[in-house]
């Protein structure tokens, strides 16, 4: 809140003495605080709310009438209700505002404007003449200033009142709807409010506003208001109305319960719920309105309720116990207000009970609305009840108000049954027509013996368990028995249930007594009259009705008082009326249970209670204590209990409790309300928006924003407005006549006067005009100074920085001036408060080195500052640079050393030894002024550049100049990103941090030094490609590049780094650490004597940590090819020095010294005790080490503190107050929110140590908002030349604020070079003419422009320019990268499966905006080549490919996956997949097609294929984290090539089968037996014959009925795992040998029923299958790989658990297979036996053998030696090719899946599941405790709930957020190829990329189609984003016209799609 009068003109600041000077805050009632925007002339704060206003601005009471204010003592006076500010000195000159206060400047900034004049050419003899100007001046002003104020009130008069009529329209609408409901003969189309409402309201609102959009807008700021009330709220329960018709279809209301702020319980409306779903969907939509309409979270819901009648109730409970089994903190309640007996009753999914509630209610009904009847009935009442005594009161009594809801509803029906018939006999001749029908309807079901039973029965058994209403009402005094309660309704429904038969024929013989007596049939009901069992009546209403309800009850009591119900019930016992009875006692028990999520401060909960008894237990005897929960919540001090407070606002949320003596009525009105607008509205009618702002109209929200928002919509409604008014109020002219000689004179001085008004007001204005051109002129052409610097715009910033008339003297005085200004700026804002000095390094200004020297301090607004104050020359001796700093600190900026509270100088070489000697001298004289580093540096960096090392030095500096180099374009940045990507490639978080960021945020690392030696072998072979590569990079990139590279490649350098890099780790956790927060810093504090101390052993050892550092180095140096050798220059003349010596004395040692050195110096004791003060902060309170060791003496700076001799006790209450946590909302985890606290004024002494740690050089600077001064001075020197730098300019492109320096410099410089400013403004408006000249004449020469380089150059020498300027100087824009950013978005819109319209605002607004980013060029196709079809098709599918990339990278792993190769045009191809998990689910996606040529050279072929992979697909190798490749021969071994170079490079992507086959025919496929490739061929071209037929299954399945040994239920199955699942299955040979038989026989039907292609196709696969070669490969697969079938079966479709148990078989599996390699022999024998067997019985006429096989002595022998042995050793080496140690060790993560009951890991256990992936895990040392939490949570907390069993589950569950690293390790077992997906995604993709290769018949590429096709969601949505496009830029039309859905590419696109069944034979040629 300003301490300033927010009044226009006001003079607050120089009258505070006088008694007015009190200032009174806005009112927060919308209408008056508007009202005293209005009278203060403050309208541009108009749009601020009320609540802001009252917070921040407030009137003085000058300003108002004495009447106003009442005075309540000598010094203090307060306003009235009404008041309202009538005072106000409008004429008052603005010239004679106060500008004392910095904060309102920026208020007040227009207003001084307009007093400024011209002053070119100020001379003593105008002084008088603008002294008496200045007079007549101020008549002016007051004149204009009404002229203007008169003008701009009547627009702004005629724009509020068009306003205020809206709003009051909108009123009376929002009136009409309550007024139409309660009186509903009223027509929402009729007029408002009559005659009267037509004259109060404009006719233009009747008819132009449609009274729908009205509700539309209160709905949308209603619902805004509810979800701020429940957000505050926190917590909130679900109440569930009964079923209801709205909008043509029945629909559940939807109500929510929670707490205010003020304790006050309240309810909403929120929408209503179909019942035309299930449950399953009903649950999941209703957790989706709450959660995205309403922002509602499941976790804070504590309650849920609901009321459903009729066939409903059955669907509803399943719905609750969906909700109650998924959030187990929900509890179930009874629905207000009925009692909870009833309410079960009435929740019953029983048809007859519900009939029986029905029919009691309608009665209650009746006597309510019938007076009459009411009245009569208690005449007989009396009657039958008389003669016993009290029995009529008693009945009277409970007839009364809605008993039908209470605890007896049904002993009460039972009781006034009689009377209630005899009443109706009478009367029904005597009631309307209406009444009396209802009476006869009712009449027969009354007098009905099931109606009379089911009574009784009712209440009977309900009285069992209506002793629980009372506890779940919230009834304090039951709290204390409510266990004993629950207990006792237990056993009474048991003690029921056991003697049934006895209590059940008491009930009947009481129901037939009571039909006797009204003269009721006893029978059976009438749903029971067919069944014609003898079963006695008795009997049937005892097993039918009593024993069901009883069991019901004991259910429903269970699952009502269920562990957390009891729970919430006992905090009851926090309600001080209940402490009181127990001796203001609170036992522990009852409370200590309380759920942690339930407590605002859990870890003081305890010590909250203690003062919660202490409070009561001392409370005044006289004091009134409150009894009830709300009641509680609404005493004072409640704030500073938030834990007990949060409790009673959970227990009040709950539906349950009472809440009729806690509220102020609108609680239970909301649901009188709802059904007041149900009774009193026709079903068609009824509207969803009608309801909710009709129920809900106890909900204020701001009538003021909705019009403006409505007004926005509709802007024409203002102007309409106005004009309807203007038309209205318009006078009548009336004509006069007589003389009018005075009159016209009148008129004539009257224009006389306003001429001269006019011209004083044109002279004013210009002399405003003149100083701002000035201020604009100058600002300009200072910016314009500094830009011109720029080594990027150095040529237009060179044209726009000179000054044509101005000479370059006169500028540079200018520019002086300027400088001086922003100095005295920044001085006048750091004042006398404390600072800190802070030299940065050497930097070079044109032909000198200068040292920058910043002021570190905080503002008035307690924003902690850098700002660059100026310059000294380096080379200067040391005592000459001392001096110099001295005075220019002291004299020249006028700034006292006591103040200064932190030295931080960063130096090298000789000038560290002049900086540390001045440091000592300020520090001696000022020992509060303590040296430290700098935190803008990491320490690591700062001890490094300061040790004057030659070589550390010249590292250094080679080591800036690289990343200079290659951060001065965006191209040479991204060549930088895959150097980091390669050298850091184990550690993928590292490269995401640094990739894109190195180049500038290097300095802040603490580990830049590791992180450069780790990527410089890649860094080296990228400077090496731009060397060489002078075609792609410009000439000066490439010199530049080798000489880098000569300085790398210097042993010196190389040495240097190794050794700063091993001498950097052992401070880097102090680095790490001090830069953190205040945690951090204490513990690194206490390791700094640790450190020392290990520095000094390796300087005793330094020979021992020489020669490893030096053995590094060499190592590093082989692999660069780089010689071991010493500098040139440091070779002595005997030349006999080794290098491991030179190096260990000219650097380690000296090294080493200097970093010892430099950690004592920069931390010493002061220094420690001064960070010490961080643990002020209020989040570090509770880290009680660091603030105890405060009090052990007095502080460092007690002369600073304002009150040091209360320091301690001062420290205490600081304490106390945030151990309590109720200073604050939220505790404050900086300096900067800390010290914006109000209550600092409390703690001075605090309030300065915090101050100084802001300014201490070592603490964090914090971002505030403010510009980082020190990282612009860091952009400015890597974006400019040495040469063309200046101290002037830095100085003012790094400090310069204009709009706090631009006055101060035009004022300077008006002073003076007046002559200079007026030349600078006269070269702006030149070049302003120049500029526009130029704009009209762009449009003549632009064609000119454009087509001489057509026919100079060829396009491919433009592709090549192109090439350049994008590698050097960033992308430049053409239809080529726009059409590729259309489809890229394209592309994300098809993934995402989402319209760009569906996409929120905040999500569709970068896309919008990247589109209008996209440059289109209107004549492309006569400079560049056109873009052709196949072009445009390719950048179509790299678009596409880039949003998969980028999915990947969120992922962030990825597996690869190929599968068998297509044949397109006698070429083949290889599908590539990518594997990757999305938001929590597995996903497959085809990234494109590898051209593969079988013949080609492996090692080349395995080269161009990686390279396509990482280089032309950018696919991110270093997060792959598996690979599947399916090997088909020996002529695909290239891809195990590949295969195997990616597992070298990258360790982590571990070689495993895809599940999208069994295991053994992925085996098998890799055989490289021709025998083996040739028969799963045949079987290829069979299950695309059956596949294509599918008639014949039904063939297929009788045929092979018998032939197989299993049940029928497999066979059912058969036919569609012989079409699609048969190669995925684990016994896939054994099916195909056991059923082939059965399918030569259906192929034997074919051939010789069919005639075509189709009987030749048969015949031919005939003849295929009876083959001896395929029969005995068949029969041998079978057997050989009968060992995999079981891990075939489990990979392929078992559990997590079953695959678990498997990896353990592994090597049993591989040990089987050897052990067959060994017995080949005898095996063999047995399996040629089988296989001669199957033959003789298939083809007994064709068993002969290949002509190869005679060549052996027998064909067994030759089938051994070339199927049997080569098969069985394939089968072993695959088999440890694709289980190898890596892959089971990724599979053993599936331990973590809760179905896999997690464990936790044992400290002796050396087997961890997560030990492969350590070097991806962001904390691996915590994985180990956090699994072992994982693992506790199941066991512990889920114990009885079902957990999840897939990937997918375990990573959407809500736990998984809360365990990263095992969300991560999941992640990562998700990608692995091996691992079987839940919903089978890998086999439904590659199905699907076979049906389009067969399907798709284009022109044109194939593959390329098939891509397209693969992702045909793109190309749904590629329409929109084109249009779209067009929208934003109407200059893409012409481009994107040849895309567009109308358009020849598109048609091509569309045509390849069509299905050609006819030539999908043989299309895949495995």
């Amino acid at each position: 809140m300003t301490d300033c009068c927010a009044a226009a003109n006001c003079d607050y600041q120089l009258r505070q003495s006088e008694p007015s000077a009190q200032l009174f805050s806005f009112p927060l009632d919308p209408e008056r605080c508007k009202q005293w925007l209005n009278n203060c002339r403050r309208q541009d704060l108009a749009s601020q709310p009320p609540e802001q206003l009252h917070k921040l601005y407030r009137l003085c009471a000058k300003h108002f009438e004495p009447s106003m204010m009442s005075h309540q003592s000598a010094s203090s006076c307060v306003l009235t209700e009404d008041a309202v500010p009538t005072i106000f000195n409008v004429t008052m000159s603005v010239n004679q505002q106060s500008v004392g206060n910095r904060k309102r400047a920026a208020e007040s900034s227009e207003e001084d404007a307009s007093a400024v004049k011209k002053t070119k050419e100020n001379t003593p003899a105008q002084v008088k003449e603008e002294k008496d100007e200045d007079k007549e001046g101020a008549k002016l002003n007051t004149a204009v200033g009404e002229l203007q104020q008169e003008n701009q009130t009547q627009e702004d008069v005629a724009i509020s009142k068009a306003k205020e009529t809206l709003k009051i329209y909108f009123k009376e609408i929002l009136a009409l709807t309550g007024f139409s409901i309660n009186r509903a003969n009223i027509s929402s189309d009729q007029p408002i409010a009559g005659a009267n409402g037509q004259q109060a309201l404009s006719r233009v609102c009747l008819e132009q506003i449609d009274k729908k959009e009205v509700l539309q807008f209160s709905e949308h700021f209603m619902r805004e208001e509810i979800q701020n009330s429940l957000r505050l709220a926190r917590f909130f329960s679900i109440l569930l109305q009964d079923v209801t018709s709205i909008e043509g279809k029945d629909q559940i209301p939807v109500f929510i319960r929670s707490v205010t702020i003020a304790g006050f319980p309240q309810k909403h409306l929120i929408g209503f719920l179909p019942c035309d779903l299930d449950a399953e969907s009903m649950f999941y939509m209703l957790l989706s309105e709450l959660r995205n309409k309403w922002g509602l979270r499941m976790e804070h819901c504590r309650g849920l309720t609901y009321l459903i009648t009729g066939g409903m109730c059955q669907k509803m409970r399943d719905v609750t116990c969906r909700i109650l089994q998924e959030f187990p903190q929900v509890v179930l309640s009874p629905s207000d207000p009925y009692a909870f007996n009833i309410w079960i009753i009435r929740c019953m999914p029983v048809p007859s009970i519900q009939k029986v509630a029905d029919t009691v209610e309608e009665v209650a009904s009746l006597l309510r609305r019938t007076p009459e009847l009411s009245k009569r009935l208690e005449g007989k009442i009396q009657l039958a009840y008389g003669h016993i005594k009290g029995e009529v009161d008693r009945i009277k009594a409970a007839v009364t108000g809605n008993w039908e809801r209470g605890t007896d509803a049904f002993q009460t029906m039972l009781e006034i049954l009689e009377p209630f018939l005899n009443c109706i006999n009478e009367i029904i001749s005597k009631v309307d027509e209406d009444t009396a029908e209802q009476m006869a309807k009712l009449k027969p079901v009354l007098k009905n013996f099931n109606f009379i039973m089911t009574l009784v029965v009712l209440k009977n058994t309900l009285c069992c368990v209506s002793i629980l209403n009372s506890s779940l009402r919230g009834i304090i005094s039951i709290s204390s028995t409510l266990q004993y309660t629950i207990s006792n309704a237990l056993k009474l429904i048991s003690k029921y249930q056991q003697d049934l038969a006895i209590f059940h024929r008491k009930w009947f013989s009481e129901a037939v007594g009571r039909a006797k007596k009204l003269g009721v049939e006893v029978t059976k009901p009438e749903m029971a009259q067919a069944d014609t069992s003898e079963t006695p009546l008795e009997d049937f209403y005892r097993e039918t009705m009593s024993r069901p309800i009883l069991q019901y009850l004991v259910a429903e009591v269970k699952r009502v008082f269920s562990i957390e119900m009891v729970r919430i019930l006992r905090w009851l016992s926090l309600v001080p009326s209940y402490m009181a009875d127990h001796n203001f006692s609170i036992r522990r028990d009852k409370v200590a249970d309380a759920n942690l999520n339930n407590l605002a401060r859990p870890d003081t909960f305890y010590e909250e209670l203690g003062c919660w008894e202490v409070k009561w237990r001392h409370a005044s005897k006289r004091r009134i204590l409150p009894t009830t929960v709300f009641a509680t919540l609404k005493i004072p001090d409640i704030g500073f209990y938030p834990n007990v407070q949060s409790l009673l606002r959970v227990l009040g949320t709950v539906p349950c409790v009472n809440a009729e003596a806690d509220v102020y009525g609108q609680y239970h009105m909301v649901l009188e309300r709802c059904h007041s607008y149900l009774t009193d509205t026709s079903k068609d009618q009824r509207q969803c928006n009608m309801a909710f702002v009709y129920v809900n109209q106890d909900v204020h929200f701001n009538v003021e924003n909705m019009v403006e928002t409505y007004v926005q919509k509709h802007p024409e409604i203002l102007r309409i407005l106005q004009v309807d008014d203007s038309s209205t109020v318009k006078p009548p002219q009336v004509m006069s006549h007589g003389n009018h000689a005075e009159k016209d004179t009148e008129e004539e001085l009257q224009l006389i006067n306003l001429e001269m008004d006019a011209d004083r007001l044109v002279e004013m204005k210009c002399a405003e005009t003149d100083r701002e051109a000035i201020k604009s002129a100058l600002q300009a052409a200072v910016v314009a100074a500094c830009s011109s610097q720029s080594k990027r715009d150095s040529k237009a910033s060179a044209q726009d920085g000179e000054v044509e008339y101005v000479t370059k003297t006169q500028m540079n005085e200018v520019l002086t001036i300027c400088e001086n200004a922003v100095k005295e700026g920044i001085l006048m804002e750091v004042g006398s408060s404390f600072f800190s000095l802070i030299i940065d390094r050497v930097v070079k200004l044109g032909e000198r080195d200068y040292l920058p020297i910043f002021l570190r301090f905080v503002d008035s607004f307690d924003v902690m500052r850098l700002e660059l104050i100026g310059f000294v020359e380096a080379n200067l001796e040391c005592d000459v640079l001392i001096r110099t700093l001295l005075e220019k600190i002291t004299v020249e900026w006028r700034l006292d050393l006591k103040n200064c509270r932190g030295q931080a100088y960063l130096g090298s070489g000789d000038v560290s030894y002049k900086l540390k000697a001045f440091a000592c001298k300020v520090q001696e004289k000022y020992p509060l002024a303590i040296s430290t580093h700098c935190s803008s540096y990491s320490f690591n960096t700062w001890w490094s550049k300061s040790i004057p090392v030659p070589a550390v030095t010249r590292a250094i500096e080679t080591f800036e100049e690289i990343l200079m180099f290659f951060g001065a374009s965006s191209a040479r940045g991204k060549q930088l990103d895959h150097v980091i990507a390669y050298g850091l490639r184990e550690s993928y978080e590292k490269v995401q941090e640094l990739q894109g960021t190195f180049c500038t945020t290097w300095q802040e690392k603490h580990d830049s030094y590791e992180v450069f030696v780790q990527m410089l072998e890649p860094l080296v072979e990228c400077l090496e490609k731009i060397k060489n590569n002078p075609q792609r990079w410009k000439t000066f990139v490439s010199e530049q590049a080798a000489v880098l590279l000569h300085k790398v490649m210097e042993f010196d350098f190389i040495m240097a780094m190794v050794v700063l890099k091993n001498a950097s780790s052992f401070t880097r956790e102090l680095s790490a650490g001090i830069q953190k927060d205040q945690f951090s810093v204490a513990s690194q504090l206490c390791q700094i004597s640790g450190i020392v101390a290990t520095l000094n052993r390796v300087k005793t050892n330094m020979k021992v940590f020489h020669q490893n550092w030096f053995d590094e180095a060499c190592a590093i140096a082989q692999c660069l090819r780089v010689q071991i050798e010493v500098p040139e220059n440091a070779v002595p003349k005997d030349g006999m020095i080794k290098p491991v010596t030179f190096y260990k004395d000219c650097l380690s040692v000296p090294l080493v010294d200097n970093l010892i050195s430099e950690v004592k110096d920069h931390f010493s004791e002061d220094h420690k005790e001064a960070l010490n003060f961080l643990s002020l902060v209020p989040c570090s309170i509770t880290v009680s080490y660091m603030f105890e060791s405060l009090k052990s003496k007095p502080p460092l700076y007690s002369s600073d503190l304002p009150d040091a001799e209360n320091f301690f006790t001062e420290l205490c209450c600081w304490r106390v107050t945030w151990k309590t946590k109720v200073a604050s909302v939220t505790i404050p985890s900086s300096i900067f929110h800390t010290l914006r606290l109000p209550l600092m004024q409390y703690f001075g002494n605090i309030n300065v140590l915090l101050r100084i740690m802001s300014v201490l050089p070592s603490t964090k600077l914090e971002d505030c908002g403010v510009v980082m001064r020190q990282k612009r001075f860091q952009d400015y020197l890597r974006n400019t030349n040495p040469r063309d730098r200046s101290p002037c300019l830095t100085m003012l492109h790094v400090s310069t604020d204009f709009s706090r320096d631009l006055d101060r410099m035009v004022t300077q410089c008006l002073k003076v070079t007046p002559q200079a400013l007026e030349g600078i403004c006269l070269d702006k408006e030149s070049k302003s003419l120049t500029r526009n000249s130029e704009d009209n004449m762009e449009i003549v020469c632009v064609k000119v422009d454009i087509e001489e380089p057509k026919i100079l150059q060829s396009p491919e020498r433009l592709q090549d320019e192109d090439m350049k300027t994008a590698d050097e100087d960033g992308p430049v824009g053409n239809n080529r990268q726009s059409l590729a950013t259309v489809f890229r978005l394209a592309a994300l819109l098809g993934q995402k499966n989402m319209n760009l319209s569906d996409l929120s605002e905040e999500e569709r607004e970068p896309h919008v905006q990247e589109l209008n980013s996209c440059y289109w060029f209107a004549n492309e196709s006569r400079s560049v080549p056109p873009i052709s079809d196949d072009e445009m098709v390719n950048l179509l599918i790299n678009g596409i490919r880039d949003v998969i990339l980028k999915e990947i990278q969120e992922s962030p792993f990825f597996s690869l996956i190929t599968d068998k190769p297509v044949r397109v045009s006698d070429q083949t191809h290889l599908p590539v997949f990518v594997r990757y998990v999305g938001e929590s689910a597995p996903k497959v996606e085809l990234m494109g097609f590898l051209p593969f040529d079988e013949n080609y050279n492996v090692d080349r072929q395995a080269s161009n294929l990686a390279k396509t992979l990482t280089e032309d697909w950018g696919l991110p190798m270093s997060q792959c984290r598996g690979q599947a490749f399916m090997h088909l021969g020996l002529g695909f071994q290239s891809l195990k090539k590949m295969s195997l170079n990616f597992l070298k490079t990258y360790p982590l992507c571990v070689v495993t089968p895809s599940e999208s086959c069994g295991l053994a025919y992925w085996l098998a496929s890799s055989v490289p037996c021709p025998s083996v490739a040739k028969m799963l061929d045949i079987t290829e071209d069979l299950l695309l014959f059956f596949d294509e037929s599918p008639c014949l299954e039904e063939q297929l399945a009788q045929a092979v009925d018998g032939l197989l040994n299993v049940p029928r239920e497999a066979l059912e199955e058969f036919p569609e795992t012989c079409c699609s699942k048969w190669k995925k299955r684990e016994d896939f040979f054994d099916i195909l040998a056991d059923t082939l038989d059965g399918v030569l026989s259906c192929l034997d039907a074919v051939s010789s029923s069919d005639t075509g292609a189709k009987s030749v196709h048969a015949q031919v696969l005939s003849t295929a299958l009876r083959n001896m070669d395929f029969i005995v490969t068949l029969v041998i697969l079978r057997n050989a790989c009968s060992p995999l079938r079981n891990c075939s079966t489990v990979f392929r479709c078992g559990n997590p658990a079953d695959i678990l148990c498997e990896i353990e078989k592994i090597p049993s599996i591989m040990e089987t297979l050897e052990k067959m390699l060994e017995n080949v022999n005898t095996l063999h024998s047995a399996w040629f036996e089988q296989a001669f067997q199957l033959a003789t019985k298939i083809a007994p006429e064709q068993v002969c053998f290949s002509e190869e096989a005679n060549s052996y002595d027998s064909p067994e022998i030759y089938y051994r030696e070339n199927l049997s042995i080569p098969l069985l050793k394939s089968l072993v080496d695959e088999m440890k090719y694709c289980f190898s140690d890596s892959h089971l060790k990724g599979l053993s993560v599936l331990a973590l899946l809760p179905s896999c009951n997690p464990q936790p890991i044992l400290p002796e256990s050396t087997d961890k599941p997560f030990s492969l992936y350590l070097t991806d895990l962001p904390d691996p040392d915590a994985a180990e405790q956090e699994i072992i939490t994982w693992a506790s949570v199941w066991r512990e907390k889920y114990q009885d709930v079902a957990p999840p069993t897939s990937i997918a589950e375990a990573l959407a569950h809500p736990e998984s957020k809360s365990h990263p690293i095992v969300a991560l390790l999941l992640r990562l077992v998700a990608v692995l190829p091996s691992v079987s997906m839940e919903c089978d995604l890998m086999k439904t993709t590659l199905n699907d990329i076979r049906d389009l290769f067969k399907n798709t018949v284009c022109r044109g590429s194939r593959v390329s189609h098939v891509m397209l096709r693969s992702h045909c969601t793109t190309l749904e949505k590629l329409p929109q984003v084109i249009d779209k496009c067009m929208e934003v830029d109407p200059d893409s039309s012409p481009c994107l016209s040849q895309v567009g859905p109308r358009s020849p590419v598109f048609t091509i696109i569309l045509k390849c799609f069509t299905f050609s069944t006819s030539q999908a034979f043989n299309v895949f040629a495995y």
